[in-house]
């Protein structure tokens, strides 16, 4: 019976001693080839668009990526890492198209988001008149005497749905408190039927000259 135990006793060391050295093997090994994973963050970018279209309602501008570092690497520039959609095949509407991740020499081991949707959209212009829109109420004994724009039209630039959407394209003139002539440089905007600006158009030029002469009233205000 002592044999027994002793050879019970020599076996479970035997066993522990392996476990530990598997355990070393494992362990020690697999931080010698990988220090960890990170992620990092960075823009998507389309590339082959054909000319003269835009890439509008796109559901995501920026790609989440996990990499890989082996012990004693460090983490590369974010520039080292493209998430790319190829739109070269794509035709003008509504799509869903892959993520593609351009990572020379370096292991990734997850992307976010592996595709996105978005609209291809045709880029046109068209010449707007600019409109004077006054912001706040003629104070008393003063009158807004006859306003000038130059130039007096712009052109407007932009996707298809953005174009259809412009209502006017104005200049934000706030009203004085005095009877002083106002010339200003301002910008004009492309806005809604609600007033709000529109994004992705372009309005050239980007300033105009506004010319308004506040005179004291005569007893009407215009």
């Amino acid at each position: 019976m002592q044999i027994i135990r002793k050879n019970f006793a020599l076996k479970l060391l035997s066993v522990a001693l392996a476990l530990l050295g598997w355990a070393y093997v494992r362990f020690a090994a697999g931080s010698s080839t990988t220090h960890g994973n990170e992620r990092i963050t960075v823009p998507i970018v389309f590339s082959n668009l054909p000319n003269g279209y835009i890439a509008t309602h796109v559901s995501q501008q920026q790609a989440s990526v996990t990499i890989s570092l082996k012990q004693g690497e460090t983490l590369p520039p974010a520039q080292a890492i493209r998430a790319v959609v190829d739109l070269s095949a794509i035709a003008p509407g509504m799509h869903v198209t892959p993520v593609e991740i351009l990572a020379p020499n370096i292991a990734v081991q997850s992307l976010s988001p592996a595709s996105i949707s978005l609209d291809i959209e045709r880029m046109e212009a068209r010449t707007q008149a600019v409109v004077i829109h006054y912001i706040g109420s003629v104070p008393t004994g003063i009158a807004v005497g006859s306003a000038t724009v130059d130039p007096a039209s712009v052109d407007v630039r932009g996707p298809t749905s953005a174009l259809a959407s412009i209502a006017a394209v104005r200049v934000d003139v706030p009203l004085q408190n005095t009877a002083k002539d106002l010339d200003v440089m301002i910008r004009p905007v492309a806005v809604d039927s609600l007033g709000a600006q529109i994004e992705n158009v372009q309005v050239a030029p980007n300033l105009v000259r506004v010319r308004i002469p506040f005179v004291k009233a005569t007893g009407t205000h215009h």
